[in-house]
């Protein structure tokens, strides 16, 4: 008597109980409890990377371009680690992983001077044009990243070895693909930050919060298997999280819209800018309703037929969909990989989380998607002195004096 009995099962004696009955029992229980604590784990460590996000996005501009500097070494690490793991699991020849290995990073410190050089040259023309060596390493930068490439390319070829080419191609296309999937992509995160913070904090954020609650409600409801790659993942979080992600970016973009620091462009290389004349997208405006929700209002008892918005909520919208609907086969994608390799993390960087590409899969293309709807749709076209600027040095010297004294008569006369 007393003893636990399991449906469709004969009551059995306490010296009939077997362990395995035993451990049947208790299984589920340490299941739970080993769940529970990977979810106390994982939010403690969120909570942490948030808190460390803000404080980075506090520090301003340059501090998120080098967050993404430090993700991407972080990253490309964690994913090389894995090839160099098997290569040496496999080969008997270890000389040749240090050569890999240079030519890994040789090529990622080249990808980095041809997207950051571009990237700072574009949006800061004229710092460079202040100082001789910054305008030629300007002025011929396209030529500087391609010497780079070819001196990479003919080291990668001086160093190939008989009886290892098929390896060795076969490890410069694994490089290649890691960068343009990984380096490139997430480049452009840092167009979008010199064009104001916002462009890369909700972006990224609205990634985040579809993330959590993709986890969170899948954890507590989940019930339905989403696809067959990430087992975990179910078509109660992901709905969820949709849901969740476009309230979300429609209420915090109203208030994130009022802040300057984050609307503003950066025009100043080492000034962060705290006023500017706010892009029409961050001007509260009036939208009219249709008839048939202004005739809905009034059956209700509401008499409204108009709110007042900033039109960049309306647009987070869509950014919000991007990063419910496109951005999580991101993950999936990740998820095929670690299949591949038979591993459950990349690394285990990050406590409850596993490494940096565990959490950064699903912000690949976020940050392209960002900036091809912004410069298709919605960048302002102006002219400011800084373009003026980079005509006017196009002139001779004759051409800039008569320019000025043209200039100058122009002043005197107002």
């Amino acid at each position: 008597e007393g003893v636990h009995q399991r449906p469709g099962k004969q009551k059995l004696d306490d010296s009939t109980v077997s362990e395995a009955e035993v451990t049947e029992v208790a299984d589920p229980q340490k299941e739970e409890a080993d769940r529970w604590a990977k979810w106390y784990l994982r939010a403690k460590s969120g909570i942490a990377m948030l808190l460390g996000f803000f404080v980075l996005v506090y520090l301003g501009h340059l501090f998120m371009v080098l967050l993404i500097l430090a993700l991407q070494i972080t990253g490309l690490k964690e994913v090389w680690d894995i090839r160099i793991k098997k290569l040496k699991k496999e080969q008997q020849d270890s000389d040749i992983i240090p050569v890999l290995m240079t030519l890994d990073w040789y090529f990622f410190f080249t990808t980095c001077v041809l997207v950051y050089g571009r990237a700072f040259i574009t949006q800061f023309r004229y710092f460079f044009l202040s100082n001789y060596y910054l305008n030629q390493f300007m002025n011929h930068h396209l030529m500087i990243v391609f010497a780079m490439f070819i001196f990479g390319f003919i080291f990668f070829v001086l160093s190939l070895k008989k009886g290892m080419y098929k390896l060795q191609i076969h490890q410069l296309s694994w490089t290649i693909a890691t960068l343009i999937l990984m380096v490139i992509p997430s480049s452009f995160n840092i167009y979008n930050i010199f064009e104001g913070l916002i462009w890369f904090f909700v972006p990224a954020g609205l990634v985040i919060t579809n993330d959590c609650f993709a986890y969170f409600v899948g954890f507590f409801i989940g019930r339905t298997p989403l696809i067959q790659l990430s087992p975990k993942k179910t078509w109660e979080g992901f709905i969820g999280a949709m849901i969740t992600t476009w309230i979300f970016s429609f209420t915090i973009t109203y208030f994130l819209c009022q802040v300057p620091f984050l609307i503003c462009p950066k025009e100043y290389i080492f000034e962060n800018p705290t006023q500017c004349v706010p892009n029409e997208l961050f001007v509260l405006t009036e939208y009219r309703f249709p008839e048939m929700v202004v005739s809905a209002l009034h059956f209700v008892g509401v008499n409204q037929s108009s709110m007042w918005i900033y039109p960049f909520q309306l647009h987070s919208l869509t950014l919000a969909t991007f990063a419910s609907l496109i951005a999580p086969f991101g993950g999936f994608f990740a998820s095929g990989f670690k299949r591949a390799f038979k591993i459950k993390d990349f690394a285990d960087t990050i406590p409850g989380h596993g490494g940096v590409i565990d959490r950064m899969d699903c912000q690949v293309f976020m940050g392209v998607f960002t900036y091809v709807y912004y410069t298709s749709f919605l960048k302002p076209v102006y002219v400011d002195a800084v373009t003026v600027m980079d005509k006017i040095v196009l002139l001779t010297t004759s051409e800039q004096l008569e320019l000025f004294k043209m200039f100058e008569r122009y002043l005197n006369a107002k």
